[in-house]
C-alpha cells in the first residue's frame, strides 16, 4: 500500500469533511417528503466513517430519516436502534 504520514490522513479526512459540507448544498435536503427510517453505524472495531457519512448525507438528501449511530457500534447497541426506530429496510 506504500507508506503514509499521520499527518497526511488527517489532512485528507479533513478535507473530505469540508467537502461533504459543500456537497451538502446540492444534495437538496429537507425538499422532499420524509421516506422511511434507515439506521446505520460502522461496526465495532472499525473507526473509519468517511463512507458512512457519504451515504449518510446522500440518503439524508433523498429525505431518508437517518439514524445515525456513529463508530465502532456493537450488535447490541444496534439491534435496540433497530427495535427502538423500527426502520423499514
Amino acid at each position: 500500500m506504500g507508506e503514509m504520514f499521520l499527518s497526511e490522513m488527517l489532512l485528507s479526512a479533513i478535507a473530505a469533511k469540508e467537502g461533504m459540507e459543500v456537497a451538502e448544498e446540492g444534495l437538496g435536503i429537507g425538499e422532499y417528503e420524509p421516506k422511511t427510517t434507515m439506521v446505520i453505524r460502522t461496526v465495532k472495531g472499525d473507526l473509519h466513517d468517511i463512507g458512512k457519512n457519504l451515504v449518510g448525507r446522500v440518503l439524508e438528501g433523498r429525505s431518508f430519516i437517518l439514524v445515525d449511530l456513529g463508530v465502532e457500534v456493537n450488535q447490541e447497541e444496534f439491534v435496540t436502534a433497530i427495535k427502538d426506530h423500527r426502520p423499514e429496510f
